[in-house]
């Protein structure tokens, strides 16, 4: 497979890398040597390298930024999905791009369906759906694959800010009424190898299993890694931020699962192998 990878120096793309060097052939690209806001830089990329298949993993992720930067998330976030669905209906290629839960409003009891309606919060929310919307109203040939609280060896993430926050302060407060599923971003970059390879098409959910708050999370991430600080549990009301979060947002991905014929693993082991390689026991 001739795959191109956009975004290539982000978190989830470095994983993505070097899952599938080892089976296909790659392409990859980031910004400023690409802007998925402009159609012939697109387009000057797909005819060089004829990709059978363009995952993107590019995307403006400042979710409390994106409230004041509504057109530079809505360009990226928004707009650019769709240029890229329609420079590959062009050019004869795949498209899988990466949402999120944000674009659920965390109203539900259950774990999220891909059929149960979208309604996002924020800004960012918004811009994610928005790009959704428009790849799906460009051709029918795309790969959606919403996942949620990524943590990974590349960039910058919640848990590597929760472990330098233990080292620094002797106690930290983390919200504990926001419930979601932390995901790896090596498993993610696993799951779309075997989703690509399938050629599934259409929206899925891809998450590590189980459920739990930001502070579980935290603690344990924190108690795994051997860090001293104490993780408390505070509101969401005690931290207040510019961007609302849904308070409930896992998602359901017996899809994925059935489809690519995985057993997907459960958070917790998934942040046990994360932080034995990368965090020294204290």
């Amino acid at each position: 497979m001739k795959l191109l990878i956009i975004g290539a120096n982000g978190m989830l793309a470095r994983d993505v890398i070097s899952v599938f060097e080892r089976d296909h052939e790659l392409a990859v690209c980031d910004h400023p040597h690409i802007d998925i806001r402009s159609a012939d830089s697109v387009m000057s990329f797909l005819d060089r390298h004829q990709p059978e298949w363009v995952l993107n993993c590019a995307a403006y992720t400042d979710v409390d930024g994106a409230e004041t930067n509504r057109d530079l998330a809505f360009a990226v976030n928004g707009d650019g999905p769709g240029i890229l669905a329609r420079a590959c209906c062009t050019q004869g290629s795949r498209l899988c791009h990466i949402s999120t839960d944000f674009v659920f409003d965390g109203r539900n009891r259950e774990p999220y369906r891909e059929t149960d309606p979208a309604g996002p919060l924020s800004v960012y929310g918004q811009s994610k759906l928005a790009g959704e919307q428009q790849i799906q109203q460009s051709f029918d040939d795309y790969l959606i694959v919403r996942t949620s609280w990524l943590f990974g060896r590349g960039g910058n993430n919640f848990v590597k800010t929760i472990c330098r926050l233990a080292t620094e302060r002797p106690e930290v407060g983390v919200v504990d009424d926001q419930r979601g599923s932390p995901t790896s971003a090596a498993d993610l970059a696993a799951i779309l190898k075997v989703a690509l390879e399938k050629n599934l098409c259409g929206i899925y959910h891809a998450c590590n299993t189980g459920v739990c708050s930001w502070f579980e999370f935290a603690r344990e991430a924190v108690e795994l890694a051997g860090l001293s600080g104490r993780v408390v549990p505070i509101t969401t009301a005690d931290m207040p931020r510019p961007a609302p979060r849904p308070a409930f947002s896992a998602m359901d991905c017996s899809k994925i699962s059935r489809d690519c014929g995985l057993h997907i693993r459960h958070w917790r082991e998934a942040l046990r192998d994360y932080i034995a390689q990368h965090y020294q026991v204290m």
